[in-house]
């Protein structure tokens, strides 16, 4: 049979499945079309075209789909035209839902930062999902000038900070419905994590017709503090008599747990809320560390702040520190990635590329010079190492003011902002873990208290906006720890049947999900998940979340460093009226 027979018979049966769904589902979908270049274009979708389509077998239990990749001309909103990538799955059997998942770092491709079991649900469950490459390919080292360093490229900033996320939306909604014949796409999500946590909140906003429910993980809040922030933690060391050895901080761990594992009233190897921690480095001298090691990694901890001692992003969690440091992942290669310290030393401590020319770089380091060098200043001769803070570790005036004038538009770290969401019945699901090194989850905890405070209290906004904190989880769904959790049906259940998720369970896995070891409820926040007293601490039905609990909320040492007992609604006001709704010429 030749292959464009089989194609024809492949797509034969994809519509035959897809119209056998409409008549059990009730779907206002009548048939697909083809899964073919050719058939997708011919959709007429305004400023769509069309690149790739190809039918991939089922996998139970997720079902066949067509895989499309394409691009939407986009244009306006306080730029010139541009060009962004998308993918979109388009299942066998359509659910009449649509998700649309987050982009991952500066984006240029389209792997989605959904919550990872999120992704297998939604096309088991049937949704129609899409992901955007933001306007620009991260194989083009120079994307964000134009011309010479210090240019902004306007159109690709533009697409990357707020544009593409919105118009890939709204153009590849009309797709769905116009392959499926649906009058309507019944609901609309948004999952994203990391820079998708942005995108997220961007777009509730920008764009808050856009979405009925956004799930927020690990919101990249204020990139121009995260940037600061990381610069100060690796600065703490780069000198070869601050740099702590990888292996010790298995030894380090051992003494954190000592003083904080049973502040949640159990012993169990967790640490749920690490501000409660009262942790010193310097107890652990000449014992584990010497005295400038321990100044290192109390500097780490601490906040970054400027010269007046005000808060400028909190600081870090002195949970599972050998997950932050040695980048130890929950993924299917089990590769790390080195977070905050390479293997040695920086060969160059005072040069402005302490580990040569992009040579062996902490992932951190990587990740501020991508924030400050490119989408701030558009020019990667900034000195990071020398040209942002001051011999009392203070963050210079001018950097401070000139970050954010720059980054204004991409901060969305003022949640009185989400007040058009709020009123039109919009539900936010956010989650954080609490051993995060590449976002601060601290920063989002300031954020939902300071909502919070402009919403009555706790109770009020939990009608609307939830937060869940994950007890050992590094940055979207990375970790030793229980932080496989299914957001997408919380997401349903709240706002198709009136549900609001009080918790949900967390799961370790070993060997990429084929087995279970231990589950733990992760509960909104303030609660702290209780141990019942008896049966298996490994067991999350021998937890509960307790209505009222307000754990997560007590403070020690560590979180009093981090900023935590800081002015609130000082440190809020700073983001009330960044000066950019456009990037800046």
């Amino acid at each position: 049979m030749s292959a464009s027979c089989s194609a024809t018979l492949a797509n034969a049966r994809i519509r035959m499945a897809v119209l056998a769904a409409v008549l059990i589902t009730g779907s206002s979908a009548a048939a697909a079309a083809d899964c073919s270049v050719q058939s997708l274009q011919q959709l007429n979708v305004p400023r769509v075209t069309i690149t790739a389509a190809k039918t991939v077998a089922a996998a139970p239990p997720k079902q066949a789909y067509c895989d499309v990749q394409g691009s939407v001309a986009t244009d306006g909103e306080g730029a010139g035209p541009n060009s962004a990538g998308f993918g979109l799955t388009l299942p066998v059997s359509w659910n009449g839902k649509y998700m649309f998942g987050g982009g991952r770092g500066t984006g240029g491709n389209l792997a989605s930062s959904a919550n990872k079991p999120d992704i297998d649900i939604a096309l088991t469950k049937g949704y129609a999902s899409a992901t955007t490459d933001s306007g620009h390919s991260n194989r083009d080292e120079s994307w964000y000038y134009v011309g010479k360093p210090g240019v902004p490229n306007v159109p690709k900033l533009t697409d990357y900070f707020y544009r593409a996320t919105h118009q890939v939306t709204v153009a590849t909604k009309e797709l769905v419905k116009s392959y499926y014949g649906a009058q309507t796409i019944t609901r609309a999500y948004f999952n994203g994590c990391s820079n998708g946590g942005r995108q997220a909140i961007t777009e509730a906003i920008r764009y808050p017709d856009d979405y009925d429910g956004i799930i927020v993980g690990c919101p990249w809040l204020d990139p121009a503090g995260s940037a600061l922030l990381n610069v100060q933690r690796s600065k703490s060391f780069l000198d070869a008599a601050n740099y702590i050895p990888l292996n010790k901080f298995t030894e380090i761990d051992t003494e954190v747990l000592a003083k904080c594992d049973t502040h949640d009233g159990v012993k169990d190897g967790l640490i749920q809320n690490p501000s409660r921690c009262d942790f010193d480095p310097h107890s652990i001298v000449p014992r584990v560390l010497t005295k400038a090691q321990a100044d290192a990694l109390d500097n780490y901890l601490n906040a970054v702040r400027d010269e007046k001692g005000q808060l400028v992003h909190p600081g870090s969690s002195v949970a599972r520190l050998q997950a932050q440091f040695n980048g130890v992942r929950n993924n299917q290669d089990g590769s790390p990635l080195r977070a905050m310290l390479y293997e040695t030393p920086a060969p160059f401590p005072t040069a402005a590329a302490p580990w040569g020319e992009g040579k062996n770089e902490s992932h951190n380091w990587n990740s501020a010079r991508g924030v400050i060098q490119d989408l701030a200043f558009n020019d990667s001769s900034f000195d990071l190492n020398n040209g942002i803070f001051q011999k009392n570790g203070a963050v210079k005036p001018d950097v401070l003011k000139s970050l954010y004038e720059k980054l204004g538009v991409e901060v969305v770290a003022d949640p009185a902002k989400l007040q058009a969401f709020i009123k039109k019945g919009g539900k936010i699901l956010m989650y954080h873990g609490m051993s995060d090194v590449t976002i601060n989850g601290f920063s989002t905890i300031l954020y939902y208290q300071a909502l919070a405070n402009q919403n009555g209290g706790y109770g009020k906004i939990q009608d609307q906006v939830r937060l869940f904190l994950v007890s050992g989880m590094q940055h979207c769904n990375d970790g030793p720890d229980p932080v496989f959790f299914d957001s997408l049906t919380a997401m349903e259940n709240w706002v198709e049947k009136g549900v609001a998720p009080n918790g949900m369970t967390a799961s370790y896995t070993e060997d990429w999900g084929k087995k279970v070891t231990r589950t733990l409820p992760i509960c909104q926040f303030p609660e702290q998940a209780r141990y019942g007293g008896s049966g298996d601490v490994n067991d999350a039905r021998n937890w509960s979340c307790p209505s009222g609990d307000q754990g997560m909320l007590e403070l020690g040492r560590n979180g009093i460093q981090a900023g935590m007992k800081d002015d609130l609604a000082r440190f809020t006001a700073r983001f009330k009226n960044m000066p950019a709704a456009t990037v800046k010429q």
